[in-house]
């Protein structure tokens, strides 16, 4: 089926998010390949704000009433009512399935996201005309859109994001006719956590896009020793390896400045690090593109040192990391999950290894003491991801995936 003659629910349990912006720009390109394609959420996300993006895709969503609903419950009522065989059979799969961690609170929560997933079923089949149903992320949002493609007959794919606790991955895997991984890593990964139920001829890999005109023109005026690290607060981000490296230079006699774009938990303890070890941080918080570019003008070096967390928690492949490179600034990040697939250490970039804090001191170090070579790895890093990631290239192949064409 050509991508015009497809239509495509695609499903996000919270849209549009601030760390999750890639997912707005990806519905409005595939909109613009022909593929007509309408978002259904069942909470509405905080980027819409900070986005001009997020704000217009924003206004096109349609978002699911609450699972406590009268609309809510009355639709799993309904569709009980019609197809009870299949209703209670998805039911008892969803509460039945395997979770990495959290495992009972995700089961008590599964009801509900049945519920929401008769819902959609309902708001599906209202607007008319759907030809797939596929969901971003293996968390709640894919469950609520397995559930609905069940009772409505429909095929059902999703998109993996490297998750470190995929909710229902077996079973999910099972009932997709096409699963979509955004790295050869990530690829790898789920068909050995899928245990045997991902078949690999439909595992399909289709990066992540960014628009990289957004990015690319931007006048540097690279401040010494400025160093910027944009993603949540987070354990996996690397944020506390970073300050202990920034401490073990500043033992060296280098001046260093950390510059924290984002928000999140670790904030507190980062602030308590950094004062220990006389490292000089600025919190920025939760900001949108217009800042991060402003911040990227200013940066000499970008850094993501991304560490697995202490519950399994990783990054796929950060797209901060993509629009940095598209600005032409130096990378270092870390040798973790798809991250090389993206940064060639040495040529487009420099990796360390993850949660090495002398190490990525080092990396950072080269980058300062050779302005020359770290812009020249800058314009390399560009070109990198503008042939992996552009996401007018990107959202063809997707389009021609999610529309049936073969991939």
């Amino acid at each position: 089926m050509p991508a015009s003659a497809a239509r495509v629910a695609y499903v996000a349990y919270a849209f549009p998010v601030l760390t999750q912006t890639f997912t707005v720009r990806e519905t409005a390109a595939l909109r613009r390949r022909g593929l007509d394609v309408h978002v259904f959420a069942a909470k509405r996300g905080d980027a819409a704000s900070f986005d001009p993006v997020a704000c217009d895709e924003a206004a096109r969503a349609t978002f699911l009433p609450g699972p406590l609903s009268v609309r809510a419950l009355g639709a799993a009522v309904g569709w009980l009512l019609r197809r009870p065989l299949r209703f209670l059979a998805t039911l008892i799969a969803c509460l039945g399935g395997t979770y990495r961690d959290d495992g009972w609170r995700c089961r008590l929560r599964a009801p509900l996201h049945v519920v929401l997933g008769a819902a959609l079923a309902s708001a599906v089949q209202t607007r008319g005309g759907f030809t797939r149903i596929h969901a971003q992320f293996v968390d709640a949002g894919s469950t609520v859109a397995l559930v609905a493609a069940r009772l409505l007959d429909l095929p059902f794919s999703f998109a993996n994001h490297t998750a470190y606790n995929p909710f229902l991955l077996p079973l999910k895997c099972r009932h997709a006719d096409i699963i979509v991984s955004i790295t050869e890593y990530d690829r790898s990964l789920l068909i050995e956590q899928s245990r045997g139920a991902a078949v690999p001829s439909r595992v399909v890999v289709s990066r992540v896009g960014i628009d990289t005109s957004d990015w690319r023109g931007l006048e540097r005026q690279p401040e010494v020793g400025r160093v910027l690290i944009v993603g949540a607060l987070r354990e996996k981000k690397g944020h506390a390896v970073l300050v202990r490296a920034a401490g073990l230079l500043r033992e060296r006699g280098t001046s260093v400045r950390l510059v924290f774009a984002g928000a999140g938990p670790e904030e507190r303890a980062l602030r308590e690090s950094a004062n220990r070890l006389g490292v000089d941080v600025e919190f920025l918080g939760a900001v949108g593109p217009e800042r991060v570019r402003a911040e990227l003008v200013r940066a000499a070096v970008f850094v993501l040192p991304c560490v697995v967390a202490s519950n399994g928690d990783i990054d796929g492949i950060p797209v901060a990391l993509m629009e940095a490179m598209a600005a032409e600034v130096p990378i270092v990040s870390t040798r973790l999950s798809g991250i090389p697939e993206l940064v060639e250490d040495g040529v487009s970039g420099l990796l360390a290894s993850p949660g090495d804090a002398a190490e990525l001191a080092v990396a950072l170090d080269r980058s300062f003491r050779d302005p020359t070579a770290a812009a020249v790895r800058g314009s390399a890093g560009a070109r990198r991801v503008a042939t992996l990631h552009e996401l007018e290239t990107t959202s063809v192949r997707l389009a021609s995936i999610l529309g049936g064409a073969a991939a």
